[in-house]
């Protein structure tokens, strides 16, 4: 199941955003604080990111975003009310990112966000040394060969490249691979 991060501190408006999320099969955590969805975020490892520009506290989505894009290029969806060219510009500048401006409509928002997964799926490459790896296509290739691999084995190895550099434990892997919390 594909999981989402949603940071917006307007609980009436997060409600029917938290609600048609969960209709398209996204696990969203929500939090109302840049400082509590970026304590979650490392444990998480979240598909998707929602996050709201004006935000009560310390950080604001700027903030928020910029700290993100440091340890990840998971995929932000801004929501903002913000119109200013300048503060939009700046939105934009964010790699793997899009933007709707609030309030929006419903069914924009859903093919938004399947957009946003349909082409992260799509350029999905990996390349490690001589192998190169398509998960769409679960294939594995070295030089000629190509391998097909099996659904568990390309769901593991794509957990493992989607995270190079940073330590994922059995545990992790196994609640997203099999859907179990002990395996």
């Amino acid at each position: 199941m594909k999981k989402a991060i949603y940071i917006e501190d307007d609980i009436s408006f997060a409600t029917p955003i938290i609600y048609t999320l969960k209709n398209l099969k996204i696990n969203v955590l929500h939090f109302t604080s840049g400082t509590d969805a970026l304590n979650e975020f490392d444990r998480s490892i979240p598909d998707l990111v929602i996050l709201d520009i004006k935000l009560e506290g310390s950080l604001d989505g700027f903030d928020v975003a910029r700290i993100i894009r440091s340890k990840s290029q998971v995929p932000i969806l801004f929501s903002t009310g913000i119109t200013d060219e300048e503060e939009m510009s700046k939105l934009l500048k964010f790699s793997y990112s899009d933007l709707m401006l609030k309030p929006f409509n419903i069914n924009e928002f859903r093919l938004r966000i399947q957009k946003m997964f349909d082409l992260i799926v799509a350029k999905q490459k990996f390349m490690l040394g001589n192998f190169s790896f398509n998960p769409t296509e679960q294939k594995l290739c070295y030089g000629d060969e190509t391998v097909r691999l099996g659904n568990c084995e390309n769901n593991v190895l794509t957990i493992l490249c989607e995270h190079i550099g940073i330590f994922i434990g059995k545990d992790y892997i196994c609640k997203k691979v099999w859907a179990e919390d002990d395996f």
